[in-house]
């Protein structure tokens, strides 16, 4: 006789359970909460549309697996569908499988751009097995034996960078100054990035060509030529009043558009002058999708599946990273340019908002922030505190988020440029109403209001000190409820010739002698507003690294008690003695740091690609802690098969509660609590006790008259 079927009546998250997913996010329904912000590109956009899917489950913010409910007739689940809905999931770039749950069995397929019509799932795990209520927690450790499967969250990120780097191959080479200035190479680009994204997002349509560019065949032709990339340029200026990757004189207002058009003529003739008509080429390139390659564009296999209405807008920090190692290697070494992965930039900004009282009204700095993607992640969660209800944020509402709440400051023009961009385009996806396209004009330029740009005037060849410097003004102390970043790592470096100086230089301090005295400066100058004078009276900046002072203005820039999170090098707590070592006690003694993610068994995987050097993540509320104060020790294992997909888990009893006064004592701790346990703690604590001996003393106390201590075979006593 036949069993019985599973009951597929049942709600989807009691059906859900039985294969571990304990909560789940609806994408078949309009935008109804919060916690679908993450995924609009993937929800229906009317109501009498076919939702792509059914849900989503994540795990600490990332998604893990997508769901079709097979069993509900408002989604389609036959293999056509199927495989347009993994091609959509693979530009989102996460490491996830698509589920798809038919009555009694939850079918697993990879989310790829090569899937076809009939392709089978990878698994098939039976409802009623005794390992199917363990599945989702094989995705969050990533033990699931398909794992080899997964694309990196990179992949989309690589073949973007390909039609970017062909367009700085030929524009700007590797050493010296290229046929065009490598700002302009980065604005040209963009721009054809954010037109593609609007036509992608169908925030332009083709019925609007002739307003946009009459010369154009259709949308995506609109930057094929000097005078159509100049209508187009003009009409973007004029629709969004956007201050983003600037071409040409700014001073000619947004909404003269006869007067842009022209000085944009102007520019892009001349940039055909200087390097033909190769430019146009890679930029109708970037809008189709297609790889250039010489005068024409050759199209490949996969980029007709590219869309970027799913994309993240986080792609444009990678590229900013990219760029700017390329266009300018020595400022990007020297100011230690690497691009926040998302994970981490996600768990930071999620960590500050649980931290922060007023969450809806909270204000935030990132001080270095490169191409944004703090600010990106920040503003996305404000616009979630603003949802009342079921009352989704209007337009000026979000827009008053972006110019009241967000302030980034940085010392790059390229990043600025960026993250202006990433801003933009994330206001735009979260407003409800995206069309028509002058509806979202936004009302003052960025630059200057939410996006500052200091140090650009300081001397060149040596670092420069950006927000650590004297432009930024005291204004902006005690004006933030919550700062984060990932500032500067890479140690000061005297120049060649600085090093090589003659006898008659010896007394002379460097440049970086100079950095470095200001550095310690600001460390001083907040001990002692924080009534530790003695401790101020003898600080010293370890090393010349440029990290630490952010985080002592990071003290300025907060509220009394708002939160700190900032991305560092390990080394802030790893020294053992010396300068750093003092250094790590005065920050213990002047904020209550509330916890500390080591990351160094993590080095050397995708989790932080390409940063060779071990890192932490370090939280803090802004103010001076008690005598008793505790903090949060968690220092993740390294665990091949997640962390080569960026991922990497915190688990509940993986953290450690570490009084500040022991931390202080056993500078060592954090290390052993790294790679040890507390048993290998009590070992430490044995081998530096204060009735410790070495092995020689032992010994001689052991062996007073020396009878007992053999030499080899010779026991004959008295002899030499």
């Amino acid at each position: 006789m036949a069993s019985t079927p599973p009951n597929s009546t049942l709600p989807l998250t009691q059906r859900l359970a039985a294969y571990g997913c304990s909560a789940v996010i609806r994408l078949d329904e309009k935008l109804t909460s919060a916690g679908q912000l993450d995924y609009l590109d993937l929800l229906p956009k009317q109501s009498n549309h076919t939702p792509l899917l059914t849900a989503v489950a994540e795990h600490q913010g990332a998604a893990l697996l997508y769901l079709v409910d097979a069993t509900s007739s408002d989604v389609r689940s036959d293999a056509a569908s199927l495989a347009a809905a993994r091609r959509q999931l693979a530009n989102r770039s996460d490491p996830a499988w698509l589920g798809v749950l038919r009555p009694g069995s939850l079918e697993i397929f990879p989310i790829s751009f090569q899937e076809t019509r009939d392709s089978q799932p990878v698994r098939i795990i039976e409802e009623r097995s005794q390992t199917a209520p363990l599945f989702f927690q094989s995705l969050v450790h990533g033990t699931f034996e398909e794992n080899h499967r997964l694309h990196g969250t990179d992949y989309v990120f690589n073949k973007i960078f390909d039609l970017l780097t062909r367009m700085t191959n030929d524009f700007v080479p590797t050493e010296g100054k290229g046929k065009l200035e490598a700002l302009e190479v980065l604005s040209m680009a963009g721009r054809a990035l954010f037109f593609r994204f609007l036509i992608d997002r169908r925030i332009v349509l083709e019925n609007e060509r002739d307003q946009i560019c009459s010369a154009a065949d259709e949308l995506k032709d609109a930057f094929s030529s000097a005078d159509k990339a100049a209508r187009t340029s003009a009409w973007l200026d004029a629709t969004f009043n956007g201050d983003f990757l600037p071409l040409i004189d700014e001073s000619i207002p947004a909404d003269d558009r006869e007067a842009r058009e022209a000085e944009y003529l102007r520019f892009f003739r001349r940039t055909e002058r200087l390097a033909g008509k190769r430019v146009f080429v890679h930029l109708h390139a970037i809008l189709h999708g297609w790889r250039a390659t010489g005068e024409t564009v050759q199209t490949e296999l996969d980029w007709d599946d590219f869309d970027f209405a799913h994309i993240p807008v986080g792609v444009l920090s990678q590229v900013y990273e990219s760029f700017s190692h390329r266009a300018d290697p020595l400022t990007a070494r020297d100011t230690s340019v690497h691009y926040t992965p998302r994970m981490i930039a996600g768990l930071m900004v999620e960590q500050a908002f649980a931290a922060t009282e007023q969450k809806a009204s909270a204000r935030v700095l990132d001080s270095s922030c490169g191409a944004g993607i703090f600010l990106v992640l920040a503003f996305r969660r404000l616009v979630r505190e603003h949802w009342i209800g079921d009352q989704r944020p209007k337009t000026a509402v979000i827009q008053s988020i972006l110019y009241n709440q967000l302030r980034g400051f940085d010392i790059s023009e390229s990043a600025l440029r960026l993250a202006a961009l990433a801003l933009y385009i994330t206001a735009i996806e979260l407003n409800g109403s995206p069309r028509p396209p002058q509806a979202l004009k936004f009302p003052r330029n960025l630059r200057g209001e939410v996006l500052h740009r200091f140090g650009a005037d300081e001397e060149s060849g040596r670092f420069p000190l950006g927000s650590l410097g004297p432009d930024v003004s005291r204004d902006f102390d005690r004006n933030f409820d919550i700062v984060i970043g990932n500032p500067p790592w890479t140690r000061l470096r005297d120049n060649k010739d600085d090093r090589d100086s003659g006898d008659d230089e010896k007394g002379k301090k460097s440049a970086t002698d100079e950095l470095n005295k200001i550095f310690s400066a600001l460390g001083q100058r907040v001990l002692a507003d924080r009534g530790l004078r003695d401790i101020a009276a003898g600080y010293q900046n370890p090393d010349k690294n440029p990290d630490l002072p952010f985080l002592w203005r990071a003290m300025e820039w907060a509220k009394e008690g708002g939160v700190i999170a900032l991305a560092l090098p390990a080394r802030l707590f790893g020294r053992t003695s010396g300068t750093g070592l003092e250094a790590w006690r005065a920050v213990l003694k002047s904020v209550e740091v509330t916890g500390l993610i080591n990351g160094a068994d993590l080095r050397w995987s995708a989790v932080w690609k390409d940063v060779k050097f071990p890192f932490c993540v370090l939280f803090a509320r802004n103010k001076k802690p008690g005598p008793d104060h505790s903090f949060y020790y968690a220092a993740p294992v390294n665990e091949p098969e997640l962390n080569g997909h960026a991922r990497f888990r915190i688990d509940y009893d993986a953290a450690q509660a570490l009084s500040v006064e022991r931390v202080e004592k056993q500078p060592w701790i954090l290390k052993t609590l790294a790679f040890g346990t507390w048993l290998d703690v009590q070992l430490m604590e044995t081998l530096s006790g204060t009735n410790n001996q070495t092995l020689a003393s032992r010994w001689a106390a052991w062996d007073k008259g020396g009878a007992k201590t053999g030499r080899g075979y010779d026991r004959s006593p008295g002899l030499s």
